[in-house]
């Protein structure tokens, strides 16, 4: 894991995620409030999203990290953690639970919230809207990573990821 101020370099591509594969694109420094920051340009991959700045102080904290190696992959989806039964919990704290989870930077956080929220389905919850659109990003996000990390297809990706999931 990366240190308080998110040491990352240009051209570098990593995971913010919700966003998915980014290319870090510059780093640059702005005064707000009479206070000097840095900011990382994140440009995601995904055609539809356009460039985010993130202050340098809060990269680890939104769970940015640098793209998996092939053995964390490995790792990632075929030891996938037994999931805790939480759909008894208020959604409030179950999206609160998730998204610390994925902000937590682990490898394994993407599969097991993956895991967390198709197993609830296959019990029969009912998922709230905020849940399923977690659900979506989640799995984008980790489909890229899949991709870029075996150099296959997004496509071939989703199968791995829905076999490991079963």
């Amino acid at each position: 894991m990366q240190s308080d101020s998110g040491n990352f370099s240009m051209g570098s591509v990593v995971i913010e995620p919700f966003l998915g594969l980014c290319t870090i694109t510059a780093l640059t420094q702005q005064d707000i409030l009479g206070t000097s920051q840095l900011f990382y340009e994140l440009q995601p991959q995904t055609e539809r999203t356009p460039l985010v700045k993130i202050p340098a102080s809060q990269m680890v904290a939104r769970g940015v990290r640098p793209v998996m190696s092939e053995s964390e992959m490995s790792d990632a989806l075929s030891n996938l953690e037994e999931a805790t039964d939480v759909s008894r919990e208020p959604a409030s704290l179950r999206m609160r639970h998730w998204v610390d989870r994925l902000r937590s930077g682990r490898p394994s956080s993407p599969p097991s919230v993956l895991r967390q929220l198709k197993q609830m389905q296959q019990r029969g919850v009912k998922l709230t809207p905020k849940e399923l659109s977690l659900e979506q990003a989640v799995q984008l996000s980790f489909r890229q990573e899949i991709a870029c990390v075996m150099q296959i297809s997004e496509g071939q990706a989703g199968l791995r990821l829905v076999s490991a999931l079963e």
